[in-house]
C-alpha cells in the first residue's frame, strides 16, 4: 500500500524500515554520521522547505520531512 508522506510524495509502505524524531535521534553521534553519508551519497530526499521534523528510513533513501514522527507514524497504523 501507497502513504502519502507530502502532497507530492507517496512511498510504498513495504520500504519503510523506521520514522524517527530528529531532534530525538540526531543526539547519537552515530546517527548524524549515517545522515551526513547519506547525503554524500545522493540519497537524502527532502520534501520540505522548512526545517525537517522526522526522517524516514526507507529501503535505499532517508526522506526528510516537516511532519513530526508521531502523526507520520499513524499513517502506516
Amino acid at each position: 500500500m501507497f502513504i502519502s508522506i507530502t502532497h507530492d510524495f507517496s512511498v510504498d509502505d513495504r520500504q519503510v524500515i523506521g520514522i524517527f524524531d530528529l531532534d530525538n535521534s540526531t543526539r547519537s553521534a552515530d546517527t548524524r554520521r549515517f545522515l551526513r553519508e547519506s547525503e554524500k551519497k545522493g540519497s537524502v530526499r527532502s520534501r520540505t522547505r522548512d526545517i525537517p521534523k522526522s526522517f524516514l528510513l526507507c529501503d535505499g533513501f532517508v526522506c526528510l520531512v516537516q511532519t513530526a514522527s508521531s502523526p507520520m507514524k499513524k499513517r502506516f497504523d
